[in-house]
């Protein structure tokens, strides 16, 4: 199991985050290259909570990288 927390979560940025940083895309990106780095082939990715929503977009972007997606402790929305 490898944990991985994303670049503004939990204070593991390394500079002051940005509006940018926050991007669906940025986050994803960071994924596929921590997925590259460590020579993965398809993976199960796990989210929790809001990052369950991440989880499964990421495998709809990169349906290839993943072979499953477990999404725990989330709403079936966002919405207020």
């Amino acid at each position: 199991m490898i944990y991985f927390d994303n670049r503004v979560f939990g204070g593991t940025c390394q500079k002051k985050a940005t509006q940018a940083d926050f991007e669906l895309e940025k986050i994803y990106s960071d994924i596929e290259t921590l997925r590259q780095h460590l020579n993965l082939g398809k993976f199960v990715l796990v989210g929790h909570s809001g990052q369950a929503y991440m989880a499964l977009d990421y495998a709809k972007k990169y349906p290839d990288n993943v072979s499953h997606v477990v999404m725990i402790g989330m709403s079936p929305t966002h919405d207020d």
